[in-house]
């Protein structure tokens, strides 16, 4: 992000540590935007914060569109709607559900964050031992 000129102008001197919204792309406010509007008209609008909602349910949801994207497909069949469009809403159906207490979160249980963060480093350490590429 490229600094701006120091600003007196005491309405930039306030705004200085908020919220930033003007850098989230308008192209991915849009498409959300419109995947909320077909499960508005679905399910009903905000649906998940009228009723609790389970993680795992949404978690589910944005990994069936994930690999469908990974596997070449961009569009969702369905809604019409780009398949990463139903990821990151399903991201934000998930946060906004637990910012406002809606959300039941039912991730398994008994696998910690540090073992996670240990095994994927003992696999990069051992993918780069295996790598041909890398001189050894």
């Amino acid at each position: 992000m490229t600094a701006e000129p120091k600003s007196r102008n005491p309405k930039d001197l306030a705004a200085t540590h908020k919220a930033t919204f003007h850098l989230i792309p308008v192209g991915f406010l849009i498409q959300i935007g419109q995947v909320l509007r077909n499960g508005a008209l679905k399910y009903g609008a905000m649906n998940w914060r009228s009723e609790k909602v389970r993680a795992t349910v949404y978690y589910d949801a944005l990994q069936r569109h994930l690999q469908r994207w990974l596997s070449g497909e961009d569009i969702d069949r369905d809604s019409g709607r780009p398949h990463l469009a139903h990821v990151a809403s399903n991201c934000a159906i998930i946060m906004d559900a637990r910012e406002v207490g809606a959300l039941i979160d039912d991730r398994p249980k008994g696998f910690d964050a540090d073992r996670v963060e240990q095994l994927l480093e003992a696999i990069k350490q051992q993918n780069e031992e295996e790598d041909p590429s890398n001189g050894s």
